[in-house]
């Protein structure tokens, strides 16, 4: 369950609520946080919520235009420095490792989109720009303005009345995901929100997940910010009401009770039984294949049905109790879910039209996501004094570090650097649900740990950073500190750059391997500081008429 800070609380003191105790712990004194508030997500509609709001008369030229609002964003990124920042940070919704945004982010501040154009910053640009627009196409993820995506907890304080929350955004305004500002300290603008609003929850399968609230302003609440507070009044929660439709009713299975201690063997036995009766998704589409068929939309009998076989399914990993109800088979799906095992119809609805209205080429033809040797241009801004002493040992760091990343990429079937080192998977059909997420988290969690080792790889090579007979297992190291900017330093990272961007002097040993550039940015905080120094000394060298 949520909970959250009470200033009126003395000590180090935890107030839970009896539904919130799920089984007795008397020998554990641990509170494990699975997650906690830092900053306000911008909200996304998606296919559920959208087919909700038609369903309740929103016209279908509100999503339209949303759509294409969102979609000039996505393709101005290419050539728009602010642009391409708001969509790079966007992303920070989902997961990826910070090193690579913050590397695209301080490429972009360092005016390298300007003039020609790094290839291995146009790739992972052109890679986030592309998945960005297969989520539009394939999930309606369309960016909602003034929305957030919120945890909810309960007003303690008994000020909220009914239909009434409370919300308060403390919004990040200063830059501090490029490496020259990353210490700086962050500043926050914050905003009590009041005026009619509309909340759901996901997911959000039944017009009574929908309804219109009122946020007003609660000083005794100030305290709470980057979530949403209901109201403790009335007699039904916030999310399932909805003015002018029926609110969802649906009752608590209860849970499946023993009459003796849990055991090991009952815990594994319900994880069988979760893995094997787990029909969130099942259900979910089905329940989109019938809204979208019926006339009478997510209103519909079956529709109604199904919302509470999702809501029951929702709760099985608490219950125990699973869905065993059979389901209705359809035999064609609507074109806007891109079913590769039924055949599919044209849908006239807003899915259907918002679906067709993006066109996406095959990630293989983008010669974007690809480098080409004829197109790889060393700048020469890269370059510091002392760089040929390091050579052949970039070389072969450079040869070991591709050769993780060959590895990675021949793993997940992934075909260009951009996809893999982002997790954003171009040539999937699937982008979403746990099984693409799953793999998102494995890939981004190997990128860490390769970057990790060549990062510290480099600051072993330092002379200057660590004694001959020290244990370089034992070495501390973070991947987010700074690797101390030297002479040395600044030589070493520019080998690094020269041996992979000097594809003609410097190629790999086996042909026909498909182009890496990533290996000298992992050190692109030293790259970028050398870019920088040269730059000003050029500009310092101009003479003025």
């Amino acid at each position: 369950g949520m909970v959250a800070v009470d200033p009126n609380l003395e000590g180090d003191v935890l107030c839970i609520r009896d539904s919130q105790k799920k089984f007795d712990a008397p020998d554990s004194s641990i509170l494990e946080i699975a997650k906690t508030v830092k900053t306000s997500l911008p909200g996304h509609l998606n296919r559920q919520i959208i087919m909700l709001l038609s369903t309740l008369g929103v016209p279908d030229e509100v999503f339209i235009e949303l759509q294409n609002e969102m979609c000039a964003d996505i393709d101005a990124m290419m050539t728009n420095e602010e642009k391409a920042r708001e969509i790079v940070k966007r992303n920070m919704g989902t997961k990826e490792c910070l090193h690579i945004t913050r590397t695209i982010l301080s490429m972009i501040e360092e005016g390298m989109m300007k003039g020609i154009v790094d290839p291995f910053l146009n790739a992972l640009l052109e890679c986030k720009r592309v998945y960005a627009l297969k989520m539009l196409r394939h999930k309606a993820r369309i960016l909602m303005p003034k929305s957030f995506l919120l945890l909810g907890v309960i007003d303690e304080t008994g000020k909220l009345e009914e239909n009434e929350i409370y919300l308060q955004t403390s919004t990040i305004v200063s830059e501090h995901l490029t490496f020259n500002k990353a210490n700086d300290k962050i500043r926050r603008e914050s905003k009590i929100w009041t005026d009619q609003a509309i909340i759901t929850r996901n997911p959000c399968l039944h017009p009574g997940d929908l309804r219109k609230v009122e946020a007003v302003d609660i000083p005794e609440l100030s305290h709470l910010k980057n979530c949403i507070v209901f109201s403790q009044k009335g007699d039904r929660p916030l999310p399932n009401c909805l003015e002018n439709a029926e609110p969802m009713e649906f009752d608590s299975q209860g849970k499946r009770e023993l009459d003796r201690d849990v055991e090991i063997e009952d815990i594994c036995e319900f994880f069988k039984d979760y893995m094997l009766n787990n029909r969130l998704g099942q259900i979910a589409n089905l329940h989109l294949a019938l809204a979208d068929f019926n006339e009478m939309g997510v209103r519909s009998e079956e529709c109604i049905k199904l919302a509470q076989l999702h809501s029951n399914a929702v709760d099985f990993n608490k219950t125990g109790i699973p869905v065993v109800e059979k389901l209705t088979s359809r035999s064609e799906y609507p074109d806007f879910m891109d079913s590769r095992y039924r055949d599919s119809y044209r849908s006239e609805k807003v899915l259907g039209k918002l679906y067709r209205d993006i066109q996406l080429d095959k990630p293989e033809k983008d010669p974007l996501l690809k480098y080409y040797k004829k197109t790889i241009k060393m700048d020469e801004n890269f370059l510091f004094e002392g760089y040929q002493d390091y050579i052949e040992e970039a070389i072969a760091c450079r040869d070991h570090y591709n050769s993780e990343i060959r590895s990675l990429m021949k793993k997940y079937n992934v075909k260009t650097e951009a996809e893999i080192l982002t997790a954003q998977l171009l040539g999937f059909r699937r982008i979403d649900g746990s099984k693409s997420q799953d793999m998102r988290d494995a890939i981004i969690g190997s990128i860490f740990f390769i970057i990790y080792n060549c990062r510290k790889q480099f600051l072993m090579g330092l002379h200057n950073d660590h004694e001959a007979d020290e244990d370089e297992d034992e070495l501390p190291f973070n991947l987010n500190a700074p690797i101390p900017i030297n002479n040395e330093s600044k030589a070493k990272a520019s080998a690094c750059y020269y041996a992979t961007y000097n594809q003609v002097e410097y190629p790999e040993e086996e042909k026909n391997k498909t182009i890496l550039l990533s290996f000298p940015w992992v050190v692109s905080d030293i790259l970028l500081v050398i870019r920088r120094d040269n730059m000003n000394e050029l500009q310092a060298s101009v003479p003025l008429n």
